[in-house]
């Protein structure tokens, strides 16, 4: 089961783990490969927290997500 911690931190670990494949290899032709990984990988990302965006803010170009940045608004008590 996934907490919200998990779920804000996912998009980052991954990209660590591409990062830390990338210098455990010894080829150093692979740094156009990773560098077009690294770049596709933040372009799906949000820049604030990390999380996939989904396809329509893709498509749009918008590099955040928006559910780590907005609040949800606060409903008037009784």
């Amino acid at each position: 089961m996934l907490t919200d911690r998990d779920r804000y931190t996912q998009g980052y670990r991954e990209l660590r783990a591409l990062v830390e494949e990338y210098l455990q290899s010894a080829n150093p032709d692979d740094t156009h490969r990773f560098t077009a990984g690294l770049q596709e990988h933040l372009r799906l990302h949000c820049r604030s927290c990390g999380e996939l965006l989904d396809t329509l803010l893709r498509a749009q170009g918008d590099p955040f997500c928006y559910a780590c940045v907005d609040p949800a608004p606060l409903r008037p008590g009784p």
